[in-house]
């Protein structure tokens, strides 16, 4: 059996076990896939709307047996999505998270790819660990927050820097206005 075909088995049976759909509906699904999907499995189940993200991200976690992350809506930390090209977390499917300490947490699309700590360890010297996401999230949070680098845009952190200038200086001239009315 391939490696696909077996992951497509594998997690059907962990969604069935979990309660999310039922055998009937796997056997329907595996069926659909296998004619029509040229994309991955879980990005079929996703985009087909058969299965919801927070079901698809806890069935990940129990495959990969790693802590799952929806990286949708997360605002991560551009110093650290930077230390890589974007090109290379988006064929690898992977961005990093946060770090804690010596170590850098890296949300993956697959954290069982023998070649991804390597891959990782040429651009960093942390010590890694995965969790799990959504592939096509992963890929569109690593192109979104790629998209404007520090030394490409100087001028937004000259923006950036005069807005929070301009926000000191009004909580100033508030302070300064309570003080005198006391």
């Amino acid at each position: 059996m391939k490696k696909s075909q077996d992951f497509v088995e594998k997690f059907s049976t962990i969604l069935q076990k979990q309660g999310t759909i039922s055998a009937k509906r796997a056997e329907e699904f595996k069926k659909l896939f296998k004619q029509r999907s040229k994309a991955t499995f879980v990005d079929f189940l996703q985009e087909e709307g058969f299965v919801e993200r927070k079901d698809l991200l806890n069935a990940l976690s129990t495959y990969y047996e790693k802590p799952a992350f929806d990286v949708v809506g997360h605002f991560f930390d551009e110093h650290y999505v930077h230390m890589f090209p974007v090109d290379v977390m988006v064929r690898n499917v992977f961005i990093p998270l946060e770090r804690e300490e010596n170590v850098l947490v890296v949300v993956a699309g697959d954290p069982a790819n023998e070649q991804l700590l390597p891959l990782i360890g040429n651009y960093v010297s942390y010590d890694i660990r995965f969790n799990v996401g959504l592939a096509r999230d992963i890929i569109d949070a690593a192109r979104e927050f790629s998209e404007y680098s520090i030394a490409e845009y100087p001028e937004m952190i000259d923006v950036g820097i005069k807005k929070e200038e301009q926000e000191a200086n009004e909580v100033r001239r508030l302070v300064l206005e309570e003080e005198e009315q006391d």
